[in-house]
């Protein structure tokens, strides 16, 4: 039957913004306020204007960063499976001769640049003047099989008080099947804007399951795409025939805290924050994967099946009520703590001993990573005592760098007793021969040259590993054999995909030892692939970072405003077995396949569909 195409204001409301522009109060700041008038925050985006100091600015930072890009080179042409080819350089050439009509078009065009290359490690951001800021649809959407289908509902609030906001009316509609948005099925809409904006993995089936958390009905105007048309939705309830609805964005803080502040001088005020204040030289993850899923992340309720046996964030312990199995929940590697994360992972280690569980989950959904030596650390605990006390060359993977000549002569010259070379873990950095630490002064001079993507002389530095080995780091912990321990076919790793950075790490050493566990994907698109993890990339670094081992003469200008690239891919991460494969681009995809997506409700049916996949038989004590 054809849809039924319904009207009406609380559904949609059609808005000339410029006309809104000419009586707009002088003010566009909002305190206080959860739902400012969306008309209004249209206008105030609209009106500002553009900058050509600003591009041009924003372009020159961006290319001096570039040469420590480490993979602007492999970019220009990655090949399969990811193909990918961006030429950084031309694109930012053309954006520099581009006049645009308002400084958010500029934005949109930075940010669905550095989009498409889909390495969440390499982050730009628009200026504050758009931050705390979301455009959302009213309905979360849900995702599930329905025979053997999957199909897409509406849920509940994208927002809280969203209903109320915009006529409770529109809750109604909940529970109703999505037939197609804009036109196409939802699952096409949902990857198409993926594909297009959410640069947190080369993955569709990973980006998908990111999109459904949050991002695709609810964007935030910094990050992601700037919507201002309808959404048009076709949807059936069980009673009735397809219905077509139009649905308007509505302007919303991203908490009810937050102030709005959409003025050319926001963009231009610049916090007095140092990205590298402390030794977090072992610490890779990235911010845009914490800020995405920070709701999804949370602990939830033991119900049902399950018991919650401890709650130290970032990781948790529950068993199930029969005592045969076990999840350790993982939400990132970087607790706040390291020295208190050390002290719960052997608590929970002994928790695995006390309960005698017979089988083990391990929950690595949407972990963003943290410091590289914990995803290290939990191979070896799983490896019982294979890589316990085994070398860094043994338990870890290859890195290096781009070679840059700033970066080159900032080391042979500068002075050997640099904190940064701390702050940036690089006294950790050990020399793949006699694993011990690199001469800094010579080691990025000693790489190799060779064809990357499209750049047949690409410099890198010598590779290195890391030592973590010894408590003597910040992010690293002083290993304890398990007195328990179990075989693959007992443990039964759980990734949505986005596992990535540091967790990243951990899958690809998991996987190339291929003895230790088990991987199920959770969720993506039915009969498409889904990789483990996203953006291996390896070390992240910023312009701060950078200038603290250049010499002075070399050292980075700053943006121009308080938007700009915030953190690159810095050093490469190589995979434990394909180890002339950058991690980045070493695709592996899971051994099992769990249909799940209601990443941010209960898990206990997730966990009861991979308790299920496990015979019966039990632990090894040692």
């Amino acid at each position: 039957s054809q849809p039924q195409v319904v009207r009406g204001a609380v559904l949609a409301t059609t808005v000339s913004v410029m006309a809104m522009a000419a009586t707009l109060a002088a003010s566009c700041v909002w305190t206080g306020i959860m739902f400012p008038p969306t008309d209004e925050v249209t206008a105030c985006i609209q009106n500002v204007p553009f900058n050509a100091s600003w591009r041009d600015g924003t372009v020159s930072t961006i290319k001096a960063v570039l040469p420590s890009y480490v993979l602007a080179d492999i970019l220009t042409n990655t090949g399969p499976p990811a193909n990918i080819a961006v030429n950084l350089h031309d694109a930012l050439d053309e954006i520099r001769q581009t006049e645009y009509h308002r400084d958010i078009d500029m934005w949109l065009t930075f940010t669905r640049l550095f989009a498409s290359l889909h390495d969440a490690h390499t982050v730009i951001t628009k200026p504050k003047a758009y931050s705390n800021l979301v455009y959302t649809q009213p309905f979360k959407l849900v995702v599930k099989m329905v025979g053997n289908e999957q199909k897409v509902f509406l849920g509940a609030e994208a927002v809280p008080g969203i209903f109320q906001e915009v006529g409770q009316k529109i809750a109604s509609l909940t529970g109703s099947e999505v037939i197609s948005i804009d036109g196409v099925s939802p699952i096409t809409a949902v990857n198409d804007w993926a594909t297009k904006w959410n640069q947190i993995s080369l993955d569709q089936g990973a980006r998908f399951n990111n999109a459904i958390k949050g991002p695709y009905v609810t964007r935030q105007i910094d990050r992601y795409d700037f919507p201002t048309e309808p959404m048009r939705y076709v949807l059936r309830s069980s009673s009735s025939v397809p219905v077509s609805i139009d649905i308007s964005w509505r302007a919303a803080a991203r908490t009810p805290d937050s102030t709005i502040d959409i003025s050319v001088s926001r963009c231009t005020v610049k916090e007095k924050t140092d990205l590298l204040t402390t030794s977090k030289g072992f610490i890779h993850q990235t911010s845009i994967l914490l800020d995405d899923q920070r709701d999804t992340t949370q602990l939830h309720s033991s119900t049902g099946e399950w018991v919650l046996e401890s709650d130290t964030p970032p990781l948790s312990m529950y068993t199930s009520k029969d005592g045969t199995t076990a999840v350790m929940k993982l939400t990132s590697f970087s607790p706040d703590n390291v020295s208190d994360y050390c002290m719960n992972m052997d608590k929970a280690w002994e928790l695995l001993e006390q309960k005698a569980v017979n089988n083990l989950i391990i929950d690595v959904l949407g972990n963003g990573g943290g410091y590289v030596c914990l995803g290290y650390d939990l191979v070896r605990l799983l490896s019982g005592e294979t890589l316990i006390d085994a070398r860094p060359d043994k338990y870890g993977a290859p890195y290096d760098l781009h070679w840059v000549p700033e970066l080159s002569k900032g080391l042979r010259l500068g002075d050997q007793q640099n904190p940064a070379y701390h702050e940036l873990g690089m006294d950790s950095w050990l020399d793949p021969l006699k694993l011990s630490p690199v001469n800094l002064s010579d080691f990025v001079d000693r790489g190799s040259t060779g064809l990357r993507g499209k750049v047949t002389d690409s410099r890198y530095s010598s590779r290195f590993f890391l030592d973590c080995s010894t408590d003597e780091f910040e992010g690293v912990c002083k290993l304890r054999k398990p007195k328990i321990s179990f075989p693959k076919e007992r443990v039964l790793v759980l990734t949505d995909g986005t596992c990535g950075s540091t967790c990243s790490t951990f899958m690809h050493k998991l996987q190339a030892e291929g003895k230790y566990a088990k991987v199920a994907g959770v969720g993506g698109i039915k009969l498409a692939p889904l990789v483990t993890s996203s953006f291996a990339g390896g070390f992240t670094s910023n312009i701060g970072s950078l200038n603290k081992l250049f010499a002075e003469e070399d050292r980075i200008q700053d943006f121009p405003t308080n938007g700009g690239l915030k953190q690159f891919a810095w050093a490469e991460l190589y995979d434990p077995e394909y180890t002339s494969t950058p991690g980045q681009y070493a695709y592996r995809e899971p051994d099992i396949r769990l249909d799940f997506w209601d990443f941010g409700g209960p898990l206990n049916s997730l966990y009861d569909m991979a308790k299920a996949t496990f015979s019966v038989n039990n632990a090894v004590y040692i």
